[in-house]
């Protein structure tokens, strides 16, 4: 690059560290897709489709992406369009979520992206606090992906004891994650 010459622009970034940035830009974010995939794709399967097809569009057109402004609204318009896709492929009504609400929602995973870290560190603290039990039955139902009624064959016990225990749990949770991030009520606990 000529320093005398005004017009001179840098040298673009190489292939490598394209593909650096959009590794760092994508791990910062996809915990945000994913959450807006899955209020919008009930079924966890075509939503992992989804956010994967969401992953390699970013790919393919990282080189539009303008690093002046935020990923994540950049990203999340992807996932938008990945989303109607889904409901026109699936033969599915596609104006059952208005552009408004498709909107709304991926403004909201935009917003609260900053205090995900902070969540993630008191739901970790919050599970380490749970019984034994409560921690199977968490990671039977989200690590393993089974169902009530199978974890309820599983333990010799009812689908319904299952859902109910599993929403104690996860309203213990909630609750303890609200007193950490100073949101709860001010009673100590």
């Amino acid at each position: 690059m000529d320093v005398n010459d005004p017009v001179a622009q840098p040298d673009p970034p190489s292939q490598a560290e394209l593909r650096r940035q959009l590794a760092v830009l994508w791990q910062q974010s996809q915990s945000s897709v994913t959450v807006f995939v899955w209020s919008m794709v009930a079924n966890q399967h075509d939503a992992e489709d989804v956010i994967q097809n969401v992953a390699a569009d970013a790919a393919m057109h990282f080189d539009r992406y303008d690093p002046a402004r935020p990923f994540l609204p950049w990203v999340m318009g992807i996932a938008r369009f990945k989303v109607i896709d889904y409901y026109r492929k699936h033969d599915r009504d596609p104006h059952v979520f208005l552009d408004e609400a498709l909107e709304g929602v991926a403004q909201a995973c935009v917003d609260v992206e900053p205090e995900m870290p902070e969540r993630r560190e008191a739901l970790k603290r919050c599970v380490s606090g749970l019984s034994a039990k409560a921690k199977r039955l968490l990671s039977m139902r989200y690590d393993q992906g089974q169902s009530p009624t199978s974890i309820a064959d599983e333990l010799g016990t009812t689908p319904g004891y299952i859902r109910l225990a599993l929403y104690r749990t996860r309203t213990v949770l909630q609750n303890c994650i609200k007193k950490r991030l100073g949101r709860g009520s001010s009673h100590a606990g």
